[in-house]
């Protein structure tokens, strides 16, 4: 039981799009999920150094380790729960912008806090996958046209370049871009990317999987989404 459940929740780490490590505060790695050791082997902006966790750079891998032994000391001294944000690189890094989050997983009644357990999340950007929007088109009712629409936008497109990638006029995105306000009760694109950041499951998507969405529920005549009767759409 417990050996099934240890590698169930090691397979789940490894569906996290952001990276993820376990460690100790001098930055002694105890697990990486899959997200991490592809950083680790790319060398940035993580790096395994001596069975260690480090930053691509000196400066910032001093800092880091700084802020994981304020974490664990903290959290060991019984204050409030901390969590640290650490930036690794900038956007004028080849790779693009990158933060660590450190937060306190396991605590020991230790001054140092030597025997606590962090957790350390790596997240990139671009790291999120804009592909999985099946669900969310699904939720407020999308029409396939609408959702292929939000995808673009989803990727940072603009009008223009949505309407070139979909090979239909601007106007006609335009529309659906209205619609889609509409549909999700937002009146902005800004507030429309917020909502698809705060549903789109933070889990990896291979290549070659299959975007599908459930159909155990199924909507009735009368049923309603956002106001809107009718059936829902992927």
């Amino acid at each position: 039981m417990q050996d099934d459940l240890f590698e169930a929740l090691c397979a789940t780490l490894d569906q996290l799009s952001a990276g993820f490590v376990a460690c100790r505060p001098d930055g002694r790695i105890l697990h990486a999920n899959q997200a991490a050791r592809e950083m680790m082997e790319l060398g940035w902006p993580i790096q395994r150094q001596n069975g260690c966790v480090r930053a691509a750079d000196r400066r910032r891998s001093d800092f880091l380790l700084e802020c994981m032994q304020q974490a664990a000391e903290t959290a060991t001294r019984g204050r409030s729960p901390i969590c640290l944000h650490v930036s690794l690189a900038t956007m004028q890094n080849d790779g693009g912008a990158a933060i660590a989050t450190v937060k306190p997983l396991v605590v020991r009644e230790r001054a140092d806090g030597e025997g606590s357990v962090l957790g350390l999340f790596v997240t990139r950007l671009g790291s999120g996958d804009s592909k999985a929007l099946a669900g969310i088109a699904q939720c407020f009712a999308l029409t396939p046209a609408e959702k292929r629409t939000l995808e673009q936008f989803a990727q940072g497109f603009s009008v223009a370049e949505t309407a070139c990638a979909l090979a239909v006029s601007q106007n006609t995105v335009k529309t659906h871009l209205q619609n889609i306000f509409a549909k999700t009760g937002s009146s902005r694109q800004p507030q429309l990317l917020r909502l698809v950041s705060e549903l789109n499951p933070p889990i990896r998507q291979a290549p070659d999987e299959v975007e599908s969405i459930g159909m155990a529920w199924q909507s009735r005549p009368g049923d309603k989404v956002n106001g809107a009767s009718g059936p829902l759409q992927a």
